[in-house]
């Protein structure tokens, strides 16, 4: 994919094509901006491809033929109920395979321009395809103190006049911790300052405008984010459960039990494989250590 420059060819260039994006860059196009959209991936996102539909699919088929077996000897009869992975796969991909090419027609009929490949900011509004890795290197400092704004990540930042920073604190696959919300939280308060924070994301910015509405307490809201947020988005998606076992282990070693078996209950609540290691530590702070 060749090089965009938004300052000579387009008003707003979204990343992404899912829902999000789509609903972003068909209002925009609709004011009547001139507006790209970026995709490393097929076209659709993730919902629509890998997740959400996909997932309901799945879910569901394996949900009747557990109900069946649950039920026989009940009034049910059920020995032949069985999934069969293959015809199930192709009925999948009834949903998915149109997916990517309806998404780009949309977009072609409302006149946004769609571009495939990896895209990073190179400057204050200037995005051209590149190694998705500064992005990550800001998030997580490798190679240098991960909560602290020094090292590869301040040369990021002011490489990229980044002024505003809008995230969420997880890596949701992995339930990871995003290193970035503590660093921006430890900076000292006349470089960066916490200006908005709700169970989905935190806003912080650079030298906010005076009479900016800030919080003082950074790092305990960072703190208590993280769990607001791990434990609002299982309610949502109750599979991505594994950020629950990433804060019981943190508030075990911060020892602050109350929260540690808080957390390790929550994660063992929707864990899919037993965690004899979580399951022993929540019975040694007293939780019933089941699923």
């Amino acid at each position: 994919m060749e090089s965009i420059d938004t300052r000579d060819t387009h008003d707003v260039v979204v990343i992404g094509t899912g829902s999000a994006a789509s609903s972003v860059a068909t209002r925009c196009r609709a004011a009547d901006w001139r507006v790209a959209v970026v995709d490393a991936r097929p076209f659709g996102g993730t919902c629509a491809l890998r997740g959400c539909d996909k997932k309901k699919v799945l879910v569901g088929a394996a949900e009747l033929v557990d109900g069946g077996r649950r039920m026989t000897g009940k009034g049910v009869r059920s020995a032949e109920v069985r999934i069969d992975w293959a015809e199930l796969m192709r009925f999948k991909r009834t949903f998915t395979d149109p997916v990517s090419e309806n998404s780009e027609r949309r977009f072609a009929r409302a006149g946004i321009e769609t571009f495939h490949g990896r895209a990073r900011f190179v400057d204050g509004r200037a995005i051209s395809e590149a190694a998705y890795k500064d992005g990550q290197q800001i998030l997580n400092n490798w190679g240098a103190p991960a909560d602290q704004i020094v090292g590869p990540r301040a040369d990021l930042l002011n490489r990229y006049g980044i002024q505003a920073v809008v995230m969420n604190t997880f890596e949701y696959n992995t339930g990871g911790i995003y290193a970035l919300a503590m660093a921006l939280a430890k900076a000292p308060s006349s470089d960066w300052q916490l200006v908005y924070d709700d169970e989905q994301a935190m806003v912080f910015l650079r030298h906010p405008p005076a009479g900016t509405p800030v919080f003082s307490d950074r790092v305990q809201r960072v703190l208590d984010h993280l769990d607001t947020e791990c434990t609002a988005n299982i309610q949502h998606s109750p599979l991505a459960y594994l950020c629950a076992r990433t804060m019981g282990d943190y508030w075990m070693r911060a020892r602050d039990m109350p929260r540690a078996r808080r957390m390790l209950q929550l994660y063992l609540e929707h864990a899919l494989y037993k965690d004899p290691v979580a399951e022993e530590a929540l019975r040694q702070m007293g939780g019933s250590g089941q699923r």
